[in-house]
């Protein structure tokens, strides 16, 4: 996968069914060359430099001007919207590089009757997988469908599987972590693992929340374009794929939450017992310092100071005191 940041070139990938059912393609490099095809058509567009080339080509479409500002919007979140004529939907999802990083992708669908458009700024990651689903034997062709239902129910259905794929990888590695964190819970290196895959959790969640919404939102109501009997039963199989994400993501994260308490908890136990051992220790000194402290007033008459056995004696009890309370606090198990 290529996650560059920036597209330097415009790709232009129109299908179009002439009356034979056919399938013509067509790949242009300049917006100007585009015109709209007059049969029903599957237009894809990729790697704007600037999204004044996305408008040139959408222009024939007469699309409402809220549609081309939301498409131009990259902070843009997940949602559909219904125009009448066509349906307008933004995906909008955290998608793991090949360097284990999260990149946010985003993915607007057009969908009306005679035309189907799809547009993503960077390079898609579910374009592989899309395009193996839409060759295989066993799948209808898009072409041969009375509308554009189950086109959009492979851009939908593959774009539930890869956030799939990414959380199965995520459960792999705290599975990993949870293993080493049972052999080694006081690992200071454990605790800044944790926070970063939690970070992570929360971005697919992020992600995966307002797609479900989407979906949902198709199940729900009727919408003109997306309205034969077959495509409600895509958007159950999708919708189903969607709460089985979320399930794992939610296990996951509590997961995560578990093991990071776990972690604070056996940091926080070992300075309870750093802290034990001191006070142990301060409370063993603590009578010799008071003895001491009493024996170093100068005051002129201490009838004890003058026998000669005093300082002995004073030792001894000193001693005395030092070992009763070392064995009092091993026999109750705090040293």
């Amino acid at each position: 996968m290529n996650d560059s940041s920036k597209a330097t070139s415009l790709n232009i990938h129109c299908q179009t069914i002439d009356a034979h059912q056919q399938i013509h393609d067509a790949k242009l490099s300049l917006a100007a060359d585009f015109h709209k095809p007059l049969e029903r058509h599957w237009l894809q567009l990729s790697g704007a430099a600037n999204f004044e080339q996305i408008s040139h080509i959408l222009h024939s479409y007469q699309l409402h001007p809220l549609v081309l500002e939301d498409m131009s919007n990259k902070s843009q979140r997940a949602k559909i919207e219904d125009y009448g004529d066509y349906v307008f939907i933004v995906l909008r999802g955290s998608m793991l590089t090949d360097k284990q990083q999260l990149k946010n992708q985003l993915l607007y669908l057009i969908i009306a009757p005679d035309f189907f458009i799809s547009y993503h700024p960077k390079p898609l990651f579910i374009e592989p997988m899309l395009y193996q689903n839409l060759h295989a034997q066993q799948s209808p062709h898009w072409a041969a469908q009375p509308d554009f239902s189950y086109l959009l129910y492979v851009h939908l259905d593959c774009w539930i599987d890869l956030l799939m794929t990414h959380v199965e990888s995520f459960s792999t590695k705290i599975e990993k972590l949870d293993g080493i964190l049972l052999q080694l819970p006081r690992d200071e290196d454990m605790l800044p693992k944790l926070h970063r895959l939690k970070h992570d959790a929360s971005r697919l969640r992020r992600s995966a929340g307002p797609v479900r919404d989407v979906l949902y939102s198709l199940m729900r109501n009727d919408y003109g374009v997306l309205s034969t009997q077959s495509s409600s039963w895509y958007w159950r199989d999708t919708y189903d794929h969607c709460l089985q994400l979320l399930e794992n993501l939610d296990f996951s994260r509590d997961t995560l939450l578990s093991m990071i308490d776990l972690v604070v908890g056996a940091q926080t136990n070992r300075m309870n017992e750093q802290m034990r051992l001191l006070t142990a220790v301060s409370m063993i000194f603590m009578p010799l310092t008071v003895i001491t402290g009493i024996y170093g007033m100068n005051f002129e008459y201490m009838p004890e100071l003058q026998w000669k056995y005093s300082y002995f004696v004073v030792l001894g009890v000193m001693a005395l005191i030092c070992l009763s309370a070392l064995r009092l606090f091993i026999r109750r198990k705090w040293l």
